[in-house]
Formats: C-alpha cells, sequence, structure tokens
C-alpha cells in the first residue's frame, strides 16, 4: 500500500535499514545512486547521448573547439594596422534535457557524461535506470552489416559494315571521261584545266600537271637519224609535252687523221735517207651530247579502264569490368575508370586601354566508366536493399574549332548512356541482370551520279553506297553477399582464390578455404 501511494503522489522514496526517506527529490546522501562507465564502438557519443536524452536523462558532453582571433596591432601613426591570427582549442561543456508536457520521462533521474576524446559515456543515477540505459544502448552500438557488391558490366558493340564502289574512265580522241565513288569529271582536248594553284604558281609559262612518273625509263625520239645511228645535227629537241623525246642536243666534232712521208732508212756513210714511208696521225674528236627526258604534261590513258570496290566490315568489342566493392549498410561506393578529352573550348577577349588580352581554357570532360552503388539496408532475413548506377561514356567523331588566330584546336563531342536502377532488393548471393541500355543505329549513305546513278543494274557503276549499322548495348550482373564478420570466417564472404594467389597466402600463414 505504501508503494502505491508513492508512485499515485510522485514522490521518491529511499530506505536506509528501518528507516523510509520520502520526498519530491531526495538527496543524492539519500539515494542509491550507481556510476557506470562505457566505452561505445560504433556509435558516436552525440548520437549515443542524443538517444538518452529523448528517454528523459540529462546529458553533458565535453567538447572541443578551435576558436580563431583576429587583432590588429597599430605600427605608427598613419600606417596600416598589421593583423594577426591566432588559434585555439578550448574546451566545453554542453548540456541537454527535454521536457515532456503529457508524461513523466522513463530514464528522468539519469545522467549522462560524455566524452567525445575517447567516445565513451558515464551513467550515474540508481541502478534501475543505470541498468535500462545499458542496455538500450547495447541494443543501440551494433556493427553496421557489411556486403560485398560485385558488379559485372559488359559493353558489346557490333559493327556491320558494307562499302561498294565502282570507278571507271575511258577516253574518245582529245576527250576524257571517269566515274570515281559517285563522282563524274569529263576532260575536253585531252587535260583538264589548270587549277587556281598551278596557275598562280606558273605565271609566265603554260600551268602543266607534274609527271607522276620519275626518271626511269629513257626514250629516244623517233625520227632525224644520220646512217650512223645519230641523231643528225638539224634534228629539232622534243617540243611536245606530252611526248617523251630528246630535250636537249649538242652535235660533236668528227675526228681528222694525216698522212705524211717519212724516211725510214739512213745511209750511214753519207747520211742521207735511203727509203721511205707513209706515217698517218689521228686526231679524236668530241662525241656527241643530248639529254633526254620524260614528258612535262601527264597525259590520262585514253583506254577503257573498270574498277570495282566491294567492302564489307564486321567488329564486335566486349569491355568487361568485373569489381567487387566492400560497403557497409547506409554508405554507398564508387568506381572510376575514366579518361580526359577535350570536350569544349572557352575563348575570352578582355579589352582595356588599347590592349587586349586572349584566354583560351579547354574544358575537359571524363569519358569511360562511372559506378555508384549505394547500399539502404541489409534486414535479418538476409535481403540487401541497394540502388546502383553505371554509367558509359565514350568520345565520338572528333571536330576542329577555329580559335581565330590562325590555329585549330580539336575537341571530342561524347556520347552518354545511363541507368539508375532505384531501390532493389536483393536476396544474399543472388544475381540481378540489368540491361536494356541499347543503342541502335543505322545509317545509309549513297553518292551517284545524277540520272545515270538512277539506272537499273549499270547504275551501280555511277555510284557509291556505304551501309553501316552499329548496336550498343550495356549490359550490369548485380551480386550483393552479405560479410560474415565472424571469426570462422577466413574472407568475409564466399571468395574462392586461383590456384597462385592460394600459394602466396598459404606462405603467410592465412586460412585458405578449400575448393
Amino acid at each position: 500500500m505504501f508503494n502505491y501511494v508513492l508512485r499515485l503522489s510522485g514522490l521518491e522514496a529511499n530506505r536506509s535499514g528501518r528507516t523510509v526517506f520520502v520526498g519530491p527529490r531526495l538527496p543524492n546522501s539519500t539515494r542509491d545512486v550507481v556510476m557506470r562507465n562505457l566505452r561505445l564502438n560504433q556509435v558516436t557519443v552525440g548520437i549515443a547521448l542524443n538517444f538518452l536524452v529523448s528517454l528523459g536523462a540529462e546529458s553533458a558532453v565535453n567538447r572541443e573547439r578551435q576558436v580563431t582571433n583576429v587583432s590588429a596591432v597599430p605600427v605608427a601613426a598613419g600606417a596600416a594596422p598589421i593583423t594577426q591570427t591566432q588559434t585555439t582549442t578550448e574546451t566545453r561543456v554542453e548540456t541537454q534535457r527535454i521536457d515532456f508536457l503529457d508524461s513523466k520521462p522513463l530514464l528522468r533521474g539519469l545522467q549522462a557524461l560524455g566524452d567525445e576524446r575517447t567516445n565513451s559515456l558515464t551513467l550515474i543515477g540508481p541502478p534501475r535506470l543505470v541498468e535500462m540505459a545499458m542496455a538500450q544502448l547495447t541494443q543501440l552500438d551494433v556493427r553496421r552489416r557489411q556486403v560485398a557488391v560485385n558488379v559485372k558490366i559488359i559493353d558489346v558493340n557490333l559493327l556491320n559494315t558494307k562499302d561498294v564502289n565502282t570507278s571507271f574512265s575511258f577516253g574518245v580522241g582529245n576527250n576524257f571521261f571517269t566515274s570515281d565513288g559517285g563522282a563524274a569529271s569529263l576532260n575536253f582536248g585531252g587535260s583538264r584545266p589548270a587549277t587556281s594553284a598551278e596557275a598562280s604558281s606558273s605565271i609566265t609559262s603554260t600551268p602543266v600537271i607534274g609527271n607522276p612518273i620519275q626518271g626511269d625509263g629513257v626514250f629516244l625520239n623517233n625520227g632525224f637519224f644520220n646512217p650512223q645511228g645519230r641523231p643528225s645535227a638539224d634534228a629539232p629537241v622534243s617540243t611536245n609535252p606530252l611526248q617523251p623525246g630528246i630535250s636537249e642536243f649538242s652535235p660533236g666534232t668528227p675526228g681528222e687523221s694525216t698522212t705524211e712521208i717519212v724516211p725510214t732508212a739512213i745511209d750511214p756513210a753519207t747520211g742521207l735517207p735511203t727509203r721511205y714511208g707513209f706515217q698517218t696521225t689521228t686526231t679524236p674528236g668530241t662525241p656527241d651530247t643530248y639529254t633526254f627526258s620524260l614528258p612535262s604534261l601527264y597525259q590520262f590513258p585514253k583506254r577503257f579502264l573498270l574498277s570495282l570496290q566491294s567492302q564489307v566490315q564486321s567488329g564486335n568489342a566486349k569491355i568487361l569490368t568485373d569489381p567487387t566493392l566492400i560497403v557497409q549498410e547506409g554508405q554507398s561506393a564508387n568506381v572510376n575508370l575514366t579518361q580526359e578529352v577535350v570536350g569544349n573550348l572557352k575563348r575570352e577577349i578582355t579589352r582595356g586601354d588599347g590592349t587586349s588580352t586572349e584566354t583560351v581554357t579547354a574544358e575537359k570532360a571524363n569519358v569511360g566508366l562511372t559506378l555508384a552503388v549505394k547500399i539502404d539496408r541489409i534486414d535479418d532475413n538476409g535481403f540487401v536493399s541497394l540502388s546502383v548506377a553505371p554509367t558509359v561514356k565514350a568520345p565520338q567523331a572528333p571536330a576542329n574549332i577555329n580559335l581565330g588566330t590562325g590555329g585549330s584546336q580539336q575537341i571530342f563531342l561524347v556520347s552518354e548512356r545511363s541507368l539508375n536502377s532505384g531501390l532493389v532488393r536483393l536476396r544474399d548471393g543472388q544475381t540481378l541482370i540489368l540491361s536494356g541500355i541499347i543503342q541502335d543505329t543505322d545509317r545509309a549513305t549513297v553518292s551517284k551520279i545524277p540520272i545515270l546513278g538512277d539506272i537499273p543494274l549499270i547504275g551501280s557503276l555511277f555510284r557509291r553506297t556505304n551501309k553501316q549499322n552499329q548496336r550498343n548495348e550495356v549490359i550490369v550482373l548485380l551480386t550483393p553477399q552479405v560479410m560474415d564478420d565472424s571469426e570462422k570466417s577466413s574472407y568475409g564472404y564466399s571468395y574462392t582464390p586461383s590456384p597462385e594467389v592460394r600459394q602466396i597466402l598459404e606462405r603467410r600463414g592465412l586460412q585458405v578455404p578449400k575448393q
């Protein structure tokens, strides 16, 4: 009956021997007070104190913070003061208490003191309140579960290209016709006209086309030879730029022979010649000099020529990445396999008084694979709730940007394929396949000669056809495995090392799971 009266009246009571102390708030000397110290492992002191305060306890936490003081020190009259900065660390105590309006808190009368440096708590109060607070903190200070997420990302690129091209030419008289890649060209007079570049480089002479053949063959003129097989003195040099021949000729001088009578025998007594003979003296001449040259103007052949080109290209590129991420519950992890390319250029011109400053800034973009995995929850039934967001970026055909100063810069356009799975629940060890990031491109390019390219059958000789089919698909395979952080687990999850890695681990004394 006495206990019921105390509970209904809201009074406190404590018995010491045969004496009972009763009052609205008893002093500590008349109360049974115990003290418990608890070091927290997983949860922080701030979170634990907020939890106890919400149950009615009063808290006091010892925190350290850095304080920066800025002061100005005068130097001299008229001079700017010197600013000094000093940073100190101070310790202060912060208290918390919550008051309920319609209910009495369960842990009212319990003191909870915290120390952030050691991440520990000190509980002071009646034994019953201390035990209740210890039981709640034990449930609060549990380890977060961890999961090993294996993500396989496969990027499949299928390329199929068909390229058909025809090329032919023929000449009639001095007229020449050619068809190459769907483009036609018709020349009258045996040659094409000179281009602006050829005409500007040949001001004083007739523009010619450079001969693609360089000095392996020697061609002789067909006429003006004397009976000895040498060009005669009046043989003209070759003036036709389309024909090979002699471009320069200088005739030589013939040799001369002189015959005279000379004594061949002399009488010793009289010293007079008694017999005579003939002696011939020959003076050699100079040989003919002439220069053989190839034609300076190249003439295309006038016979019918035909060339058919057909090409089929097929490609299959597969990029496979297989990372395994260890993530705690409520945390996220990222994988970046990227490289930087120049995606854009920013040009700024700042003009002042008679001066201008130009600044060119290159904006870089990351291309490659970016993967973000977030673990939302791991429940007691072996289910993992997570979300994954892979992004695949690839550079496309480059483009040149004129910088305005006579130079150019090459940039790359970037294509992006991304997927956000949202929140997905998987069982431990279950594999989820995410697909559907498909990009299918069909492209056909036809270059043809008007009217002639539309003729059935024969029209294929007057056009060029290029067909390209490209299919890109990204497939994501997601497998979470809840880690076992107990002592019986060697690697936390089902990991099977390769034979080479197994030998290295065994040499270091690690326990390797059996296959």
